[in-house]
């Protein structure tokens, strides 16, 4: 008869401890996790946030800008022709028949080999002599009068109390080389024509010459033996030559005043109006020609007191303002 054996533990084996719950423990872990669900959504958010800015950014500064709308090309400026570059200079006068400007206009267009156009840089200064000569009585010039042969340019004159070899008025040679006149790199700086027969009034024009620094006209009067006479007033526009150093245009028989404008010539050191048929007082303004060195106003008919504002002239040595006497400072 079988019987039922019954296993008892072994005395010495220890049985598992049942697990204490711990509500507080549980609550711990709860907040941990929530904590890290909530650190996890804000860096998401943080990040989108960063990617929205950051894209927009690169993306601007990498695309490629949109074409510009084309525009249409601008018209080609029209070059001035020879007719338009002249009456700009002096004008509408070139264009009226009988003009001293008409016939200068003529000569430069249609008679000079030169062939000049808009383009050439002495076409002003070679109009300008010309006009000059016409306005002058040039054909009757004592020397170097125009001819009638173009070609035939050479010439002998005196210049300074010296014969020299020049080239006529009016002829095929660069006007450089015309009688009386000196340039320095092709631009005129000098017109000296003494004693030449010149005959009329002077030309306001010629204060259109930019680099003029002296302009000699002297001794062109009937009243001292020459064939010629200049007349007339100063011109008001020879106050515009800024570079004028030198005026001499004294034995003639200019009327009238000295223009206000001349005390206005900044570089000006020499100053001859003698011998003249020149009326009024000497302007207050002549103390603004601080760099004048000479002022001859002999034998003229000015009147009135002579400006205590002379004395602020430092650099002026000669003042000659009567027949015999030469006041030196």
């Amino acid at each position: 008869m079988a019987k039922e054996i019954i296993s008892s533990p072994d005395e010495d084996e220890e049985l598992p401890e049942a697990m204490d719950y711990d509500p507080d423990f549980k609550r711990q872990e709860d907040t941990k996790r929530r904590r890290l669900k909530l650190a996890v959504v804000i860096g998401i958010c943080f990040l989108i946030l960063v990617v929205c800015i950051t894209v927009p950014l690169v993306l601007k500064s990498t695309s490629v800008p949109a074409p510009e709308p084309t525009q249409s090309p601008s018209p080609a400026m029209t070059p001035m022709t020879i007719e338009e570059t002249l009456e700009a200079l002096v004008g509408e006068n070139i264009y009226k028949e009988g003009t001293f400007h008409h016939n200068a206009y003529k000569w430069i267009t249609e008679k000079d080999p030169a062939k000049l156009t808009s383009k050439n840089e002495n076409l002003a200064q070679r109009f300008l002599l010309t006009f000059l000569s016409f306005a002058m009585g040039g054909n009757n010039w004592t020397y170097c009068a125009p001819s009638d042969n173009i070609s035939d340019s050479e010439c002998h004159g005196e210049y300074n109390y010296t014969n020299v070899n020049a080239s006529r008025w009016l002829s095929d040679d660069p006007e450089c080389d015309w009688f009386g006149i000196v340039c320095v790199l092709e631009e005129i700086q000098e017109i000296q024509l003494w004693n030449n027969g010149l005959y009329g009034t002077l030309p306001s024009e010629l204060a259109k010459l930019p680099s003029l620094q002296r302009f000699s006209l002297h001794g062109n009067s009937m009243r001292y033996g020459s064939n010629g006479n200049i007349t007339g007033t100063i011109p008001s526009e020879y106050g515009t030559m800024v570079k004028l150093k030198i005026l001499e245009i004294h034995r003639n028989d200019l009327t009238g005043t000295i223009p206000e404008e001349l005390y206005d010539v900044p570089d000006l050191i020499t100053l001859n109006l003698g011998k003249s048929l020149l009326t009024g007082t000497i302007s207050t303004k002549i103390g603004n020609m601080t760099k004048l060195k000479g002022l001859y106003l002999y034998r003229s008919y000015f009147n009135g007191t002579i400006p205590t504002e002379i004395g602020n002239l430092s650099f002026l040595g000669k003042l000659i303002l009567s027949h015999y006497f030469c006041y030196s400072l």
